[in-house]
């Protein structure tokens, strides 16, 4: 049985898992979007926002994602201790 502490590591293992093709996506985009000039998004163009600019936009991205995982999974929680 896992205890409290042991379900929060795995919960933080997997999302932590979850970040990386992400981020090499991103990386690979970029790379790719300096050498041919083409970015699939206009948020990730660094090269008319700048390279600050496109990642302070990811990151944005990535925080409300964040924010609507974090408020996903409240949600369950109290659904679920209702029906308990």
């Amino acid at each position: 049985m896992l205890t409290a502490r042991r379900a929060h590591l795995a919960v933080a293992l997997v999302a932590s898992a979850g970040l990386v093709p992400p981020l090499l996506w991103l990386a690979h985009t970029l790379v790719r979007g300096a050498v041919t000039g083409f970015y699939p998004y206009p948020f990730l163009d660094a090269g008319e926002r700048g390279y600050p600019v496109a990642l302070a936009t990811c990151l944005g991205v990535a925080v409300l994602f964040l924010v609507l995982a974090c408020a996903a999974a409240r949600l369950d929680d109290r659904l679920s201790a209702r029906r308990s």
